[in-house]
């Protein structure tokens, strides 16, 4: 990415140039006339903007100047007009007629030919086409000198780019020697790149460079708003399509070889509502109705965020949060924008005077011109044309950024060197260092541990638009060591002696250094235990431990207090202060041991199994509820006695002993199973509550945590796949881990077994085997909607089955059962059956009509679900003996009150085009 003095790169002698960085000239006129689509132009020659009416033959359209500020050419992407509203030779077909535009063109001074300019335009044949834009960038060389004058398009429709989101941004460099031009390609549909990409095409003096530059480092599903600085220095853009990659980007451009870097990333849509000042150190943009501030000198998305300032507050216009847009740098050095007076409503010019001063200096300027209509669109012009220029060349630099360098954490370097030449500096990335904007800094090194780093600094400079040179510096940040952690006594008697000190997280076996006050150490300095005699009464006394590294990095130091004096202020026991009594057997409390000193422990609730004497006991807790445990110190030096008395751990052991019964389970009219229970001692977030579900078919066991309120009720969601009875319990996790599981309960399922008649529904069920000793009778109840009301079709029934005959016209039936336990007085509900009874007619072929009660009639099955026209019956010579219409009604096979045995034949018209024919026989 960047070529260093380092890498022998950029050689290229000393360049006189015209540009600087510390007093503002703007001499470049070339965009002195802005066409407003409202048939004005902006004019900008007297110093002052003025609206004009404008003279041409488009409303709207780009244009360029010459040197002095007078309109020499101008184009509406279709046709290029000269200063004398003429169409060149050659401009009157730019595009083809059923073409349009979305960008309008930019003009650009040919490099190194007076007289010649290059012409940047866009044709659209389709909009969006098998995920493919239909426009294409070109680009065409114009003599304004040619035809006498009148001027000439001599090459035309040279192809640049297609498929693109949005149109170009460009900027030129070294008095516009050389160009970049900037735009996107919508690559993210061709699975290999799977992004949109940005290219950068160079136009010198030779033309356009075909081969560009493309950078693919983010991930872009669309981008838009191009914008280059006018130093050409810095890029914005917006990217979408992709959640890591969304948002607004100001990157650095090298314009030496067309790469970005250092990318800020913002988060707000500033849109076309932005602008960088003259000299390229400031980006402004509306946010809402704010006009805001940036510093763009800042390389980090942090810093820069960080220096926003706001310097105009617009009101929004009713029923808006907008109010401020088309930020665009004019040729006097300012930034101007439209706006709406809220007052008058009138759409009017504003502008920032002073865009290159930081802050609220900057002044902003309201009502500076006032617009006859609403939607004035600003043109775009190539961004160099509004660049600072400065009165004394900048002689080309090569930045020095020092020796590569080792740092410990906490120490101070310097990188760079003092007395480097004028020029514009960066150093970047801009961690732990001090002075971003100066040939040289300092860097602080920050905390780091474990493994040695190193980082890769990079001094700019730059004269901001026509020489641009790095050089990088190494830093390794060596670590330092973690601190360690110091345990023992901290409350001695005075001259006690050999009193254990030690550090327990020296996992890397660094050698400890020992420092003490108050007293000395006596042995095994540089280890991780160490003794030490303590001196007379202090209470200001301390240990206190480092450690050094193979890298001659210190860690910090720790401290730890000491107090020698004969009232001990002896340590309140640590152990465990909360338990079950299950748990309360042979439970360990301690305290540091300080050397010399004999401890007596005191259980109140409970005994002292072994330890007593030491720093450590063990105990049997021997009753619940609120027990204390005490320990008393006394030590005895050459001449002192001192002592001590802890304060009590108050110890709460707990019986925590759990009933709970399950009263009945039920399913509801969702078919979830509801759940019954009671507890005395359930309590919410003391104690964690499940069901256990077992299933009787399959055998599968699921266990569901209840996170609702314990109030005596729950349900849970059955698997509607297997649904079968289920045997339930529920489980109680107290808070020593215990569990306690309730009784059982079984779910009523009912269930269709197949019968071979059509109109019949055999509905049979299981019992609740837990209750199987109390007196419990059955219903059943019925609908024929599955949102229905239910009804009651049979009660008082013993056994676990019932028939039910479909003798309506509905052929959908639910059906619910439920059991009622007389001598528990609970009743507990099946899940809700639906039954589908076929509908398919069935036509008999002989009936039997001798009165015997079975199959007396000719009765056509399910004929109630078809409703026909007519039935009618004839017999061998085609006499019509039997007919009915509408409503059947089942034929007896009397035909003038006789009965004849033999073959008849049928007709049964539902409609005209669905007729039944066959024949049917009397048997006696």
């Amino acid at each position: 990415m960047f070529q260093t003095k380092k890498q022998m790169a950029f050689k290229t002698g000393v360049l006189i140039i015209f540009m600087a960085c510390f007093s503002s000239v703007f001499a470049q006129n070339e965009a002195n006339v802005w066409l407003l689509n409202n048939g004005q132009q902006l004019n900008f020659d007297s110093g002052e903007p003025e609206l004009i009416e404008f003279e041409g033959q488009t409303k709207f359209a780009s244009t360029i100047c010459d040197e002095n500020g007078n309109l020499l050419l101008y184009s509406d992407g279709r046709k290029i007009w000269n200063k004398n509203h003429e169409v060149i030779v050659n401009g009157d077909d730019l595009i083809d007629e059923d073409s349009w535009i979305q960008s309008y063109p930019y003009f650009l001074p040919y490099p190194n030919k007076d007289g010649w300019y290059i012409i940047i335009y866009e044709e659209m044949i389709y909009w969006l086409l098998g995920g493919t834009y239909g426009n294409t960038l070109y680009y065409g060389t114009i003599n304004t000198n040619a035809q006498n004058g009148k001027g000439e398009l001599v090459t035309e429709k040279v192809f640049i780019h297609d498929n693109y989101h949005s149109g170009p941004t460009i900027a030129g460099y070294c008095n516009n020697s050389y160009y970049w031009l900037a735009i996107d390609r919508n690559e993210n549909v061709i699975s290999e790149i799977n992004r949109d990409r940005i290219y950068f095409y160079k136009i010198d003096e030779n033309g356009l460079n075909e081969e560009p530059v493309i950078n693919g480092e983010l991930g872009i599903g669309s981008s838009g708003g191009y914008k280059f600085s006018p130093n050409g220095d810095k890029l914005f853009f917006l990217v979408g399509g992709d959640i890591y990659s969304d948002g607004n980007y100001v990157t650095d451009f090298n314009f030496k070889t067309g790469e970005l870097y250092n990318f800020r990333r913002l988060t707000s849509m500033y849109n076309s509502r932005n602008e960088f000042s003259p000299n390229s150190r400031f980006f402004y943009f509306f946010d809402d109705s704010v006009l805001c501030q940036m510093d763009a000198r800042y390389t980090s998305a942090a810093n820069f965020i960080n220096s926003t300032d706001t310097v105009l507050t617009l009101p929004p216009p009713a029923g808006q949060s907008n109010n401020g847009w088309d930020l665009r740098l004019a040729s006097d050095g300012r930034i101007y924008f439209r706006y709406v007076d809220v007052k008058t409503g009138e759409h009017k010019l504003g502008r920032i005077r002073f865009p290159n001063r930081k802050g609220k200096l900057c002044i902003p300027e309201l009502d500076v011109l006032t617009f006859s209509i609403q939607n004035i669109r600003f043109p775009k012009f190539m961004s160099g044309f509004f660049r600072e220029k400065l009165p004394e060349p900048l002689d080309e630099v090569f930045p020095d950024a020092g020796p590569d360098q080792q740092v410990c954490p906490g120490d101070i370097i310097s990188l760079g060197k003092e007395n480097q030449p004028e020029a514009f500096y960066t150093w970047f990335p801009e961690n732990f260092i001090t002075e971003y904007f100066s040939p040289q800094t300092d860097l602080k090194a920050p905390p780091h541990f474990d493994e040695p780093e190193t980082n890769t600094f990079t001094l700019r400079a730059t004269d901001g638009n026509c020489w641009l040179n790095f050089d990088e510096v190494e830093i390794t940040r060596y670590p330092k060591n973690r601190p360690l952690e110091i345990a023992g006594s901290w409350s001695v008697c005075p001259y006690v002696e050999k009193v254990n000190y030690w550090t327990g997280n020296n996992y890397y076996d660094y050698e400890p250094v020992w420092l003490v006050e108050g007293g000395e150490i006596v042995s095994r300095q540089g280890t991780d235990s160490i003794k030490i005699n303590w001196w007379d009464t202090n209470p200001d006394a301390y240990v206190a431990v480092y450690s050094e590294n193979e890298y001659g990095c210190i860690s910090d130091t720790t401290y730890f207090p000491v107090r020698i004096n004969v009232e001990l202020l002896t340590e309140k026991p640590n152990g465990p202060d909360e338990l079950c009594i299950a748990d309360a057997k042979n439970v360990t409390y301690q305290i540091h041991n300080t050397n010399g000193s004999v401890y007596v422990w005191t259980a109140e609730g409970g005994e002292i199994l072994n330890g007593q004497g030491t720093n450590k006991v063990t105990v049997n807790w021997l009753q619940e509820g609120i027990n204390s445990l005490v320990v008393e110190e006394t030590s005895t030096t050459i001449d002192t006695v001192c002592y001590g008395e802890s304060e009590p751990l108050q110890v709460e052991i707990i019986n925590d002993s759990i009933d709970i019964a399950l009263l009945n389970v039920s399913f509801n009219n969702d078919d979830n199973v509801e759940l019954e229970y009671y507890s005395e001692k359930l309590v919410n977030h003391k104690h964690t509550l499940y069901i256990l579900a077992e299933n009787e078919d399959t055998g599968r066991e699921m266990q569901v945590h209840v996170s609702a309120e314990y109030d005596g009720s729950t349900y849970y969601f059955p698997s509607s796949a297997e649904l079968a009875p289920e045997t339930i319990r529920l489980k109680v996790e107290n808070l020593c881990g215990e569990l306690f599981i309730s009784n059982p309960q079984q779910t009523i399922v009912v269930r269709e077994r197949n019968t071979a008649e059509i109109d019949r529904a055999l509905l049979v069920w299981n019992s609740n085997k837990y209750w199987d000793n109390n007196r419990v009778e059955y219903e059943v109840w019925h609908t024929s909607e599955r949102d229905g009301t239910w009804e009651r079709i049979a009660g008082g029934i013993s056994a676990n089955q019932f028939d039910y005959f479909n003798e309506g016209f509905s052929l959908e039936h639910y059906f619910r059962i439920k059991a009622n336990n007389l001598d528990k007085g609970v009743s507990s509900w099946s899940n809700t059956l639906r039954v589908v009874f076929e509908n398919t007619i069935e036509i008999p072929d002989v009936f039997t009509p001798n009165d015997d009660g079975f199959n007396d009639v000719w009765d056509i099955q399910n004929i109630r679900f078809h409703e026909p026209e007519r039935v009618t019956v004839y017999n061998r010579h085609g006499q019509k003996i039997y007919e009915s219409r509408g409503s059947y009604v089942p034929w007896d096979g009397t035909f003038k009150g006789e009965i004849n045995q033999g073959t008849y034949f049928y007709e049964i018209v539902f409609d005209a085009q669905n007729i039944e024919y066959g024949q049917v026989t009397i048997l006696q």
